[in-house]
């Protein structure tokens, strides 16, 4: 069987490895990045690499972080024997020999949660790289309920980004405000998206909000689709698609249904106590990126909104 196999790598490496036909999706965990990443694979055509870069489970850090900041990793260290090697044991080939042919491919969906600090190294070549945000309350609370996320050299590593978001990170703790895990996310997601969003501008790669999806799922994925490149795909298969989007995960749960979506009431209510709600939002506003969603469940702005929040930063 392994010998079956080495062909197949092979050739999903060299796809991987040239820029050839890769679509990225970039997001905090617990954000929908897999299930786009599912949606766009509807009929196997568009296989996914799943988390490649994940800094703890894969590349095994020796803190054991989950993101990879540009000391850790180098663009030229792709085409090492070893990450090749590394890469194959993470690559999902027995899906792909399953469900497509290798040459008839369309490409291939790189989907990772740990590559924010390296968008500069990874995403500079010409590809489609799509970013997907989610409410900042609805990731933390996702994340207490399906794992540990993340360590304290993970904060420490996100918040050496750049001095500014150091004093950000710093000015949170001398408030006193990472009491609790769900405050710990909070700060994560900030980190994250500050890091994501200061580099908008450079890449001008497109913002995709979680609960647009859930809330329109036939436009907004369609829109994904077209984001792609993959329009015609969506039109030719919209049935076959919509069927991928409405089926539910063993992660499914009543504030990630399609079908509960029908108001805008925070999910939260009676989950998170006042005053950890309010230390949340004062984070999110240390950080500038309240006004995403301010205290509401959907999101304020616009795609073209995030530039104007970005440009209060400075």
């Amino acid at each position: 069987m392994r010998k079956i196999l080495k062909p197949a790598f092979l050739l999903i490496a060299k796809t991987f490895l040239s820029g050839k036909s890769r679509l990225f999706l970039v997001g905090d965990g617990r954000s929908g990045t897999t299930w786009v990443s599912q949606a766009l694979n509807f009929d196997g055509n568009f296989p996914e690499i799943f988390e490649p870069f994940h800094g703890r489970r894969h590349l095994k850090l020796s803190d054991s972080r989950l993101y990879l900041n540009e000391t850790d990793f180098n663009l030229s260290s792709l085409n090492s024997t070893k990450y090749i090697r590394d890469i194959e044991q993470r690559l999902f080939i027995r899906r792909c020999l399953a469900t497509c042919s290798m040459l008839s491919c369309h490409g291939f969906v790189i989907k990772d949660i740990s590559v924010h600090m390296i968008l500069k190294q990874l995403f500079d070549r010409e590809q489609v790289l799509i970013y997907i945000i989610r409410n900042p309350i609805s990731v933390a609370l996702s994340k207490e309920r399906f794992g540990s996320w993340q360590n304290e050299s993970d904060l420490t590593c996100l918040a050496e980004y750049s001095t500014s978001i150091g004093r950000l990170s710093d000015e949170c703790f001398g408030r006193g405000l990472i009491k609790t895990e769900f405050l710990s996310y909070i700060l994560t997601w900030s980190l994250l998206n500050r890091i994501a969003l200061t580099q908008l501008e450079d890449f001008g790669f497109p913002v995709v909000f979680y609960e647009n999806l859930l809330r329109h799922p036939e436009t907004s994925f369609e829109e994904v689709f077209q984001l792609a490149g993959l329009g015609d795909r969506f039109i030719d298969n919209k049935s076959h698609v919509l069927r991928v989007i409405y089926k539910e995960s063993k992660t499914t749960i009543e504030e990630n249904t399609i079908g509960d979506w029908k108001n805008d009431a925070p999910h939260w209510v009676g989950k998170i106590s006042s005053e950890d709600l309010s230390k949340a939002y004062e984070i999110l506003k240390i950080f500038g990126l309240y006004q995403i969603y301010e205290d509401t469940l959907m999101p304020k702005v616009s795609r073209s909104g995030l530039a104007g929040i970005k440009s209060s930063w400075n």
